[in-house]
């Protein structure tokens, strides 16, 4: 698990299009993400189809992200 200045740095790199640092959140982020999804939707497909719409969505909303939070909120 990265420590939250590692995830800080990557949240400001991804906030400046850097793709590979995003890369490196997702992979870091998406087995806590798809877990939770499986776990309240108990579908696998469902699950991975949310999880790849959360990073989307993170991703699209990242410029307007306040660091002062927790990613993982």
């Amino acid at each position: 698990m990265m420590n939250q200045e590692k995830i800080q740095e990557l949240v400001s790199r991804s906030q400046q299009d850097d793709k590979r640092a995003f890369a490196l959140l997702v992979s870091e982020f998406q087995p806590l993400v798809f877990r939770l999804a499986f776990r309240l939707l108990c579908d696998e497909e469902e699950a991975r189809d949310i999880t790849q719409e959360t990073f989307v969505k993170v991703w699209l909303s990242l410029k307007t992200y306040n660091q002062k939070n927790r990613l993982s909120t």
